[in-house]
């Protein structure tokens, strides 16, 4: 009870932005409850790079037993400044972690790293074949993050609109949005994911940050709209304003306010 009485306390700390809680929960990192550990982590993964005072712990923490305590570990040594011995081999390593989670924590930490972490290059390609396709998804932004790479993504991340999760779905759809224009190649895949009532929303999301390079896909959004009720269209007009603002002028779309 006692470490759980100083989590929540040092959880409010880390909310108020006190650099006094970063000891506190890298402390708690070791604590006997795997509960207590799994809740550090996590806190300490949303703090940013003032939490490198505390990389012995954060790298303990990528040995714990705990999946969860790992993958959030591994998120965290993404917000850390890249050295390579002390935090892009070690999320390498972590990518061939035989949880599928810690796999996912270390693409999106080395994703988080950028260009510094162009070291990784090699084994993040190598992820882009994993068994399991939503690491392979995270690979593939990283590797977009890092060095750029549009030809190696694209594949990848038009797959992840097929995967049978929805969510999984949604975060394929999320990523190639981070790609804006540079996801042109990707404009068939989502207009025909436009379909999935599932991940609709984040599909047609995808669309509008292509903007004009997603110019084929208007007739799908008109589409779109006149099946959608007025008051709850406006991610589509959103999108279409994007993509051809004349349209949508011609239509009485309005202004983004």
């Amino acid at each position: 009870m006692r470490s759980e009485g100083l989590l929540v306390k040092t959880k409010l700390l880390v909310g108020a932005g006190d650099p006094e809680a970063i000891p506190v929960m890298a402390k708690l990192l070791c604590d006997e409850d795997e509960t207590v550990r799994q809740h550090a982590a996590q806190s300490l993964s949303t703090i940013g790079p003032t939490v490198s005072e505390v990389l012995p712990d954060i790298l303990g923490a990528l040995r714990d037993g705990n999946r969860v305590v790992r993958m959030y570990a591994a998120l965290t040594l993404g917000s850390i400044r890249p050295q390579e011995d002390d935090t892009v081999r070690p999320l390498v390593k972590a990518l061939q972690d035989a949880e599928i989670c810690v796999r996912i924590g270390a693409a999106e930490g080395l994703a988080r790293m950028g260009p510094d972490a162009r070291n990784s290059i090699p084994a993040l390609q190598a992820a882009l074949l994993d068994e399991d396709h939503y690491v392979a998804v995270q690979a593939a932004l990283a590797l977009y993050k890092i060095d750029g790479q549009i030809d190696l993504v694209l594949p990848v991340l038009i797959k992840g609109l097929k995967d049978p999760n929805s969510s999984r779905r949604i975060g394929a759809a999320e990523a190639l949005k981070q790609l804006g224009p540079n996801a042109e190649g990707a404009v068939s895949a989502l207009i025909d994911a436009i379909d999935d009532k599932e991940i609709d929303y984040h599909a047609v999301d995808a669309l509008g940050a292509i903007g004009p390079r997603a110019q084929r896909a208007v007739p799908a959004l008109l589409v779109l709209m006149k099946g959608s009720r007025q008051g709850s269209r406006w991610w589509i007009e959103e999108a279409l304003r994007k993509i051809d603002p004349e349209t949508a002028d011609k239509i009485g779309v309005p202004q983004a306010p």
